[in-house]
């Protein structure tokens, strides 16, 4: 369990990944960093855990559907950060759901932009990165993700408590891709009203209902599971932004929230 100066403070957390609106646009950091950083300054307010287990969707399918990279680093510019081995080893021989994957990892980035705030803030971080498969398919098949998915923060909770260490979840996802400013902020307030009330079952129903293409919804329920199981009783936004902010174009966005869980 966190230390009683912790609390369950941030049990939890949302951020984004950096989704741009056209392939002829900068680097997603000049509009997803700054709704980003929200979250860090929450996370560096509240101190370093021993371990970040950082959770982003699967979007090409490739892989199992719960995949965890066990070893080794990751490269950034600010440098390697290393792996948490004995955190990724105990949640894999803890449940069948986790399996030692790296091609999951391969083709995607949602976890990877997140480590230069980490660095920066904390420069001898651990982390265990875990890719999940999150799909907007039938009504059946997101409502089996939203099971495994809970089933999957539980796990991450317990298997924290059984070997003592603090850690702390960042669940990567944007919120809604491609629609106007006014379409996204209608959708995506609807879910995160959920979000905030660690209401996962409502937030997939609103994923559902509204097709609001949050790529990384699964992430986003594990986190909340973690939450719960850790203490959390409430969401907080901290901040909502989309591209059209930067870019001035309202018509044609894609849209990123920080959300801390205490």
């Amino acid at each position: 369990m966190p230390p009683p100066d912790r609390g369950a403070c941030v049990s939890g957390i949302w951020t984004l990944n950096p989704t741009i609106p056209n392939p002829e646009a900068v680097a997603g950091y000049i509009y997803s960093g700054p709704t980003a950083a929200h979250t860090y300054s929450s996370v560096f307010e509240d101190g370093e855990p021993d371990v970040f287990i950082i959770l982003g969707p699967n979007h090409h399918g490739v892989g199992a559907e719960t995949a965890v990279w066990r070893n080794g680093g990751w490269k950034t510019p600010f440098g390697v950060v290393k792996v948490d081995e004995k955190v990724a080893d105990a949640l894999i021989g803890q449940s069948p759901d986790f399996k030692a994957d790296e091609r999951a990892h391969k083709q995607e980035h949602s976890i990877e932009v997140q480590l230069p705030f980490l660095q920066f803030l904390f420069p001898n971080t651990k982390i265990v990165p875990i890719r999940i498969i999150s799909e907007l398919g039938s009504q059946n098949r997101i409502s089996e993700l939203w099971e495994k998915s809970n089933e999957i923060g539980r796990t991450i909770a317990n298997t924290l408590d059984s070997l003592d260490i603090d850690g702390l979840v960042i669940a990567s996802s944007d919120f809604t891709h491609f629609e106007s400013a006014s379409s996204a902020f209608s959708k995506d307030h609807a879910a995160i009203d959920k979000i905030i009330k660690l209401d996962d079952e409502g937030f997939v129903q609103t994923v559902y209902t509204h097709y609001a293409t949050i790529c990384g919804y699964a992430p986003i329920i594990t986190s909340i599971a973690f939450a719960k199981e850790r203490g959390a009783t409430i969401g907080k936004l901290l901040k909502y932004t989309t591209s059209g902010d930067i870019s001035g174009d309202n018509g044609h966005v894609v849209a990123y929230g920080s959300i801390i869980f205490q």
